[in-house]
């Protein structure tokens, strides 16, 4: 039979879709990776594309935000910015690349303001998404299992990445 197809596999062609998470790695400049570098989260839109929110490491001093900005105020302002705010004026990096509605920020090629270099070892990463379950459904009918004794939740198997301890198991 046909090979199953990859689990995560990224397409060949169309536009890179959000998933709801982005790693940020800054590599040559080590102060702005201090600041930029990490995961962020859908925060919103902006320009009919969303505004990511560094979450990890959380902000210490200022929120971190990645964001679109079309070109109603000039071709200079046309982009994807990383800045205190959406739209604020303190920003550390751009890039022009514009894709279309929904897609992610450009991997590479970045501009960081306060040299007005490309840092090529600056990258922009969606996220593989996460599944909760294991294997998928089979097509057999299960057989109902009673109801587990205990506190609530004990025995119930927890989704990767969920919060709290995983209950004891006990031996059987």
């Amino acid at each position: 039979g046909a090979a199953a197809p990859r689990p995560f596999a990224v397409p060949a062609v169309g536009p890179r879709q959000p998933t709801g998470l982005l790693t940020v790695n800054v590599g040559r400049d080590v102060e702005l990776g201090k600041t930029l570098a990490g995961r962020y989260t859908i925060d919103g839109a902006n320009h009919n594309r969303p505004v990511y929110r560094r979450v990890d490491p959380p902000p210490t001093e200022q929120q971190v935000f990645l964001y679109y900005w079309d070109e109603r105020d000039g071709e200079d302002q046309l982009g994807w910015w990383f800045g205190t705010m959406v739209g604020g004026e303190e920003v550390w990096c751009h890039h022009t690349g514009a894709g279309s509605p929904g897609t992610l920020p450009p991997l590479r090629g970045w501009t960081v303001l306060h040299n007005g270099l490309v840092d090529e070892t600056m990258t922009v990463m969606a996220e593989a998404p996460r599944t909760a379950g294991g294997p998928p459904p089979t097509t057999r009918p299960t057989q109902a299992r009673p109801a587990p004794s205990g506190p609530p939740g004990a025995g119930t198997p927890r989704p990767r990445g969920s919060v709290g301890l995983a209950a004891p198991s006990s031996a059987a």
